[in-house]
């Protein structure tokens, strides 16, 4: 069995992919090139809570690495054994801790304004972009607490919950500015501070 997108074999390595949606790069990760030693191959490793890939020769640690086509970061904690999470990492913790399968109607909808509104709109791309630089640091440092579970579930129903109220009744600009408040809330808590 070959390795498919998320799910990692020794054998077969992982496909990691462009989390962008108007990108098709995807490699295995027995491809990819250490930029210390030159040497293919970087496995995706899982260790503890810290998710990374790191060079089998030097062992280099990589927590991102920029999609060659495009670059835009890729975080290697947006991989499961399983799944890739497509970039909404906050949104995705939060469905998780309500044990909402990857495709729930819940993601699919805030990707749907992500792929279908906030890219299209004039400073969409930025805001995309900036938040795929923050959100894995602050799932990181939510994941260090003593109750990550009840944070993500406090951050559903302090934002998420009304940003796909706004979503549902076709209040993208409402839900646009919410999500952004929610960002620069969870920057200053759980990064700046």
């Amino acid at each position: 069995m070959a390795a498919r997108v998320g799910q990692y074999t020794e054998k077969y390595g992982m496909i990691v992919e462009c989390p962008r949606v108007d990108c098709t790069w995807s490699r295995n990760t027995k491809d990819l090139t250490c930029s210390n030693c030159k040497s293919t191959g970087l496995p995706w490793v899982l260790f503890g809570s810290a998710k990374y890939f790191i060079c089998r020769n030097c062992k280099q640690k990589y927590f991102n690495f920029f999609c060659p086509t495009c670059k835009t970061i890729i975080y290697a904690r947006a991989f499961s054994y399983w799944q890739p999470s497509k970039g909404c990492f906050i949104t995705t913790a939060c469905c998780e801790t309500l044990n909402l399968p990857d495709d729930c109607y819940e993601l699919t909808a805030f990707r749907d304004f992500r792929d279908n509104w906030l890219r299209k709109q004039i400073d969409g791309e930025a805001i995309v972009q900036e938040y795929y630089q923050v959100a894995p640091m602050i799932l990181d440092a939510i994941d260090t607490t003593n109750n990550p579970k009840t944070t993500y579930s406090n951050i559903w129903e302090k934002y998420l919950k009304t940003c796909l109220a706004h979503i549902e009744s076709g209040e993208a600009d409402k839900c646009k500015a919410l999500y952004m408040s929610m960002v620069e809330d969870l920057k200053r808590e759980y990064i700046t501070s």
